[in-house]
This record gives structure tokens, C-alpha cells and sequence, in this order.
């Protein structure tokens, strides 16, 4: 007992569970023996009589007894001879984290997290979803079971990564020289649990030191909001994390808010389950506005709460957000390669970036943008660092009037669509030369553009739609680095808007309207040779000027030479009286094809057309490269054409709202 008091006394150390269970014999043995001791002395009392005893077979009893307890007292005194009486404690392999818990629509996933844990073939699991989706939490409440339940692991590992990743972070600021084989060289010995927290790009473990040849099957789980670094992780086992459905957000709503703010006025709780909505079963938004409106008790807080959440709360997603119009502003700012022939063009990129944001689930802020689509904004903020901004949006807001010279070098960014705008004064893109981007587009009081403009020589995303602007400056000719200029349903004077086409070199993307003099038009067209798209808009206040009197737009200049070589899209809208679109016959590269609200449309090709055509050799195989064809109100529409046509490219032909399509279908 000595040994084993005196190793107790050192820091740390506990006796050994085999001494513990010795020690505890002992005591019984001893107590044993006590009783027999006792036993006996009561039985001589009671059977000596004047020195004799009065029974022999008791005494002979009690000697037997005795005799079996010194025997069982030699065997255990032999099984205590122990090398080590005592060891060091324990500690627990990981550190409790504060965390408020899980909530119930959280409890499958640390189940299945827990599940992975315990098997064998999985080293490395992956979290990923929405930011404030609860991916920390999970992680956190992992964490702290281990605090009570070792799992055999000698310990865990906690580590933030967050987006700007610092290997001294993780080496505890200490020298890289040899840290990373001192690191692997201690956990190659040790079963443990790695929890790396906050992922935004692919870590190399073995540059930190964690031991990839998991011969103690050791764990690694991380959280991020992208799926694709959970595959470039090599995770065996992904989770998705995703947003609580209605029920649960719900429940979890009311328990932020409580319950006697949802009972101190009978409308509370429908709007309060308005709200709730609004946050989408996002966890983190769920507690956050809760709290915030916990003690809201009037139907006037609620109600503008639900105002407020209706402007801010914006998704990211194809039906909210028309990713063609971010791809252009992407190409404007330079973002995206040009336009080109092959699949790997701008377009193409644009979609792949976009597929790679929704994967990533959130999109980061940064402060060199600054955006203001309140609503409220009647003219252009003030703001201390104008000189650092980058990318500015004033969208959706009641800006009547851009005026002063604010002093922007670095701004490549500029939208100012959907206000009131009705004036902009001469100065005011002066300091910005380095603009890149420019949405004026569905402000319907503005009627005209600063000469200055044309100065904006780095620009290549011009957007004036749905403007009143009446004549362009023939000064725009001057942007030879324009790349996109959108004027679908404007009323621009035509010989201004002909005269600046023809300066536009770099021009690939173009959306015109009110233009009717084909002829002139076809001309300036065929100069532009990098011009990929083409949509032309004839908008019905307009279509009077002369269009009613042509049917075959671009048709007299088309007829003497082949041309659009570059062009790969057209879209065209709104022409009343068009009989058809014999002039796509020179357009060889086409490879999208959209005609919609063209009532008198009856073929797209006409046969006497393309067999003038074909006699003279000016076409081989027409729409050879056709991929995509939309029809969209042509109630008149017969046929695609009366003479034969392949389309080797076009797999599935899209025919919307169309009446009378059974002979287009026979040719399709």
C-alpha cells in the first residue's frame, strides 16, 4: 500500500485498475477474517467449560475455517506483486467548445457524421453548404462528444482555416524548417481527429505534416462551402449540410422569438411565419432575425421587418438572377476570354464560373464594392473612399440626376439601371477611365447622353436599353474597345446609331431596335467581323417608319455577297409583317436561332430563295452548324421550308406557341 500511496502522490497519476481490484480482495479478506476472529472467540466462550471444551466438532469447524482463509491469504499476497502500481491519468483527447447544441433538424446529420467515425474505410469526411447553414455547429458538437467519449483517439485537433490559409496557423507560428516532419513524426504514433473548420481551397496535408498513411486510422473532418473541395479533399465520405425544411425552421423561429411576443397580438404569428419564410431555412438568419424581433411586439415592427427582408433577402439563381446578363457585364469587365469560335469561348466560361458559384454555395463581399439597391437613393451617395472603389451598383433605386465629377480611377463598374434618371451632367465620367462596365438601361426618363461619354475609352459594356435616348453621340464611334452595346427598345435616331456601328471595331455583341433601313444597316453589319451575336428588336411604335415595307430585311444586300462569317446567335423579335428570314441562308456559322411575336411569318426560308441561292454557289450546306432553334408566336408559320434541309447539329428543335407547325415539323 506504500508503493501505491506514494506514486498517488505524483502529479497526474492514478493506480492501476488490476491494483485497484487487488486492493479491494484485500479488504475483503480482511473483513473476512474479522468475522471468523470474532466467530471463533464466541464459539470457545460459549463451549469451554472449566478449561474442557463441550464441543469438539465446533472447534473442529472453526480450525477448518481458519485454515481455508490463511490459504486464501497466501494466494492473494502471490498476486500482488505488481511491477507498476500506478499510472498517469488519462487526459481527454479533446477541449470543450462553447455551442449552444444542435437543433433537432440537425441530429441526422451528427448522426451520420458519428456513424462515419466508427468506420473503418473512411478517413476523411466533408461538410459542405450554405454559410450560417450550421456546418461550425455540427462540427463543434463533434468536438465536444469526444470530451466524454474518447472512441480510442488519443486526441483532437481543431483548426480554423477560413479563406486566406496560413501554414503558421497551423504550425503555431513556429519555423517551417522540419516543422512538418515533427508534426507527422508525433501523429504517425498517435490515433487521432482532425476538425478543420472553415475550408475554402484544397489543403495539402502532407505540406502541414498529417500522415496520410493512416495505420492507426486516424480522422479528418472538415467543413466548406464548396462541394468541389470535398472531392479535391478525397473525401470518402460527403455531407451536404442543407437549409432546415418549413416545419423545423419554424419551430426554431418560435423559439428564438417566444412565446410572449408571438402571443401579445393575434397577427403576430402569421406574420411572423412570414418572416420565418423569408430566411429560407438558413439556421443562422433563423436565430439571428429571431432574437431581433423577440420583443417586437406591434404589427407595425413585424410588418416592416417583412419590407425589409423582401429587399435585401436576394437569391442567386437562374430564375432570379438572368446569368446571360451577368456573363455580358463579366466579358465587359475583361473577366472572360472574347468571343471565339471554339466551345472554350467567353460564353462557355461564363456558365462554368457560374456553375462553380452555385457549388460554392455563397458569395463573398469584399469592401472594394459598394452596393446601394435600397430604394431609397435619390442621388448618388457620398462616399469617403471613392478613390478605392472598384465596382459600384446604385440599381433599383430613385436617382434622378448624376452630377459633379466624382473622382473614381480605379471604378470599372458602373450600374445605374432602374432608377429615374433624367439628367447626367458633362462632367461626371470624367475621372473614370478606367470604366469598363455601364448600365444605364430601364431608365425612362433619360433622353440623352453627355458627350463625355466617348471618352470612356476603356469601356466595353454599353446598356441603353429601354431609355428614351433619341440620337447617340456620333462621338461613341470613338469606344473602339466596345465589346457589348445593348439598345433593344429604344427610339434612337437611325442615321446617328448607323454612324457610331461603324466605328465600333471590337463590337461582338449587339441588341439594336428602330432600325429599318435594312440595306444600311446589312452594310455596317458586314464590317463588324467579330460580331458573334445579333438581336434585332422592331418595336411596334416603331414599325410604321418603313419596315411594313420590305419583307426581307438585309435581303438586296445579302444577295450580292455572303457575309456574318463571325455571327453564332440571332434573335428576332417583333416583325409584324415579316414573310420570312431568307437571309439566314449566309450566315454559315449559325448556331442559335430565335424568332418570336413575327405574326405574318409564314416560312423562315423561302425555296425560290435558296434555290436561286444554291444555282449561283453561294451556299453549300446551310445551318450545318445549327444547334439551337426557338419559335416563339408565329401563328402563321407553315413550314421551316418547302425544300429539303438537314440539320445535323440541331438534336432536339424547340417550338413554342406556335399554331401551325405540322409541316415545320416534317422538315425539322
Amino acid at each position: 500500500m506504500t508503493r501505491v500511496a506514494v506514486a498517488e502522490k505524483q502529479p497526474m497519476m492514478q493506480r492501476l485498475d488490476k491494483v485497484k481490484g487487488w486492493l479491494s480482495d484485500v479488504q475483503t479478506m480482511k473483513t473476512e477474517l474479522n468475522e471468523v476472529i470474532e466467530n471463533g472467540s464466541k464459539e470457545l466462550e460459549k463451549n469451554f467449560c472449566c478449561g474442557c471444551p463441550k464441543n469438539c466438532c465446533s472447534r473442529y469447524e472453526l480450525g477448518k475455517k481458519v485454515a481455508e482463509k490463511l490459504k486464501d491469504a497466501a494466494n492473494l499476497k502471490s498476486n500482488g506483486v505488481f511491477e507498476a502500481v500506478a499510472q498517469r491519468i488519462p487526459s481527454h483527447p479533446a477541449t470543450v467548445r462553447p455551442c449552444e447544441g444542435i437543433i433537432v433538424g440537425m441530429k441526422n446529420n451528427f448522426s451520420e457524421i458519428w456513424g462515419n467515425l466508427k468506420k473503418e474505410d473512411v478517413g476523411i469526411i466533408g461538410l459542405y453548404g450554405l454559410g450560417g447553414v450550421g456546418k461550425t455547429t455540427l462540427l463543434t458538437e463533434v468536438n465536444n462528444k469526444f470530451v466524454n467519449t474518447t472512441q480510442d483517439f488519443d486526441v483532437v485537433i481543431w483548426v480554423t482555416v477560413s479563406s486566406n490559409l496560413d501554414l503558421n496557423q497551423i504550425w503555431k507560428n513556429k519555423r517551417p524548417e522540419g516543422k512538418k516532419e515533427d508534426i507527422c513524426g508525433v501523429l504517425s504514433k498517435k490515433k487521432f481527429v482532425l476538425l478543420l473548420d472553415d475550408m475554402w481551397e484544397r489543403l495539402d496535408l502532407l505540406e502541414v505534416g498529417i500522415p496520410l498513411q493512416n495505420k492507426q486510422n486516424s480522422k479528418i473532418v472538415f467543413t466548406t462551402r464548396s462541394k468541389m473541395v470535398c472531392s479535391q479533399m478525397d473525401a470518402q465520405k460527403t455531407i451536404e449540410v442543407e437549409c432546415l425544411p418549413w416545419e423545423e425552421a419554424w419551430d426554431l423561429f418560435q423559439k428564438k422569438v417566444g412565446e410572449m411576443t408571438l402571443k401579445s397580438h393575434p397577427d403576430i404569428p402569421e406574420l411572423a411565419q412570414l418572416v420565418a419564410k423569408e430566411c429560407d431555412g438558413l439556421p443562422l438568419a433563423l436565430i439571428t432575425i429571431g432574437r431581433a424581433m423577440a420583443y417586437k411586439q406591434t404589427l407595425k415592427a413585424w410588418k416592416h421587418a417583412i419590407k425589409v427582408l423582401k429587399k435585401y433577402v436576394v437569391q442567386f439563381s437562374d430564375s432570379n438572377i438572368p446569368t446571360t446578363n451577368l456573363i455580358k457585364k463579366w466579358i465587359g469587365e475583361g473577366f472572360l476570354n472574347e468571343w471565339n469560335d471554339n466551345e472554350d469561348g467567353a460564353e462557355n466560361q461564363g456558365y462554368d464560373i457560374i456553375d462553380t458559384l452555385l457549388q460554392a454555395c455563397f458569395l463573398e463581399k469584399t469592401d472594394k464594392f459598394l452596393v446601394r439597391t435600397s430604394g431609397r437613393e435619390t442621388e448618388t451617395p457620398k462616399v469617403s473612399k471613392w478613390k478605392e472603389v472598384k465596382r459600384i451598383s446604385l440599381m433599383v433605386n430613385k436617382i434622378e440626376r448624376l452630377i459633379g465629377t466624382p473622382t473614381c480611377p480605379q471604378l470599372t463598374t458602373l450600374l445605374l439601371n432602374n432608377n429615374w434618371l433624367r439628367m447626367i451632367s458633362s462632367g461626371f465620367f470624367q475621372s473614370m477611365s478606367a470604366l469598363k462596365v455601364l448600365d444605364l438601361s430601364s431608365n425612362n426618363t433619360l433622353c440623352d447622353l453627355p458627350l463625355e461619354i466617348s471618352e470612356l475609352t476603356s469601356l466595353q459594356y454599353l446598356n441603353i436599353s429601354r431609355t428614351k435616348i433619341s440620337r447617340l453621340p456620333v462621338q461613341l464611334q470613338n469606344l473602339v474597345n466596345l465589346k457589348i452595346l445593348d439598345m433593344e427598345y429604344t427610339n434612337c435616331d437611325e442615321t446617328s446609331v448607323l454612324q457610331v456601328i461603324s466605328g465600333l471595331s471590337s463590337l461582338q455583341v449587339l441588341k439594336i431596335g428602330s432600325v429599318t433601313d435594312n440595306e444600311a444597316l446589312t452594310e455596317k453589319l458586314d464590317a463588324l467581323n467579330f460580331l458573334y451575336y445579333l438581336n434585332w428588336v422592331i418595336d411596334w411604335s416603331v414599325e410604321g417608319k418603313g419596315i411594313e415595307t420590305s419583307n426581307n430585311p438585309l435581303d438586296s444586300h445579302i444577295r450580292n455577297r455572303p457575309c456574318f462569317h463571325s455571327l453564332r446567335r440571332v434573335h428576332i423579335q417583333y416583325f409584324k409583317r415579316l414573310k420570312n428570314v431568307k437571309w439566314l441562308l449566309f450566315v454559315p456559322n449559325l448556331e442559335y436561332l430565335e424568332i418570336s411575336f413575327c405574326y405574318e411569318m409564314e416560312e423562315v426560308i423561302s425555296r425560290d430563295e435558296w434555290m436561286e441561292a444554291a444555282e449561283k454557289g453561294k451556299i453549300s450546306k446551310p445551318f450545318a452548324k445549327l444547334e439551337t432553334l426557338e419559335f416563339h408566336l408565329l401563328p402563321q408559320l407553315k413550314s421551316f421550308s418547302h425544300s429539303p434541309l438537314l440539320f445535323p447539329l440541331l438534336e432536339i428543335p424547340l417550338r413554342k406557341r406556335v399554331s401551325r407547325v405540322e409541316e415545320a415539323s416534317t422538315q425539322l
